[in-house]
């Protein structure tokens, strides 16, 4: 279903989309309720991005168990849901150009993580998140912007993930801007 530049601006109640898939709510200005996603348990594809209203996620957002694709890119959630380490189905996260995200905690939690994109979420601070980031082991594809050559430096020192960083730079394509 796509209700993408709809001008929604808010979203309430708790719809039955029992066989619902997939979810476009991009480029709205959609605030969404508690419940509303509590009775979409087949959902693979949701896509929240350029929602700047969006500041939080309802917590039921972690019993979407089947969801394959998120994409909260330009949204101003701040965190994370504290439950999103029970999305092990998880393969595509996009978090891109989140002004407010300050932290990626939790997502090593994510098993089956392939694309992570983290460009232009300037308040994820490389050094705290990035024990986070070498725990994902089955991740493809990265993009990430570092601030320093000592970060870069520590990515590819680190014991486990030099190895898995060296894999993603020379089989993927690796963002890197330098400041």
């Amino acid at each position: 279903m796509s209700l993408m530049r709809n001008k929604i601006e808010g979203i309430s109640g708790s719809p039955e989309c029992p066989e619902l898939t997939t979810l476009f709510l991009q480029e709205n200005s959609a605030y969404i309720s508690s419940g509303f996603f509590k009775h979409m348990p087949k959902l693979v594809v949701l896509d929240l991005s350029q929602n700047d209203s969006i500041s939080e996620l309802p917590k039921e957002i972690s019993e979407l168990v089947s969801l394959k694709y998120l994409d909260l890119s330009r949204t101003d959630i701040w965190e994370l849901p504290a439950g999103l380490w029970k999305l092990k189905r998880l393969i595509h996260l996009y978090l891109e150009r989140m002004r407010n995200l300050e932290s990626i905690d939790g997502i090593s939690m994510l098993s089956s993580l392939r694309r992570l994109k983290l460009l232009g979420s300037y308040r994820v601070q490389f050094d705290k998140s990035s024990e986070e980031l070498l725990l994902l082991k089955h991740l493809e594809v990265l993009t990430i912007e570092i601030g320093s050559n000592m970060d870069l430096e520590k990515l590819f020192s680190h014991k486990s993930g030099g190895n898995v960083f060296k894999r993603l730079l020379s089989e993927t394509f690796f963002t890197f801007r330098s400041f």
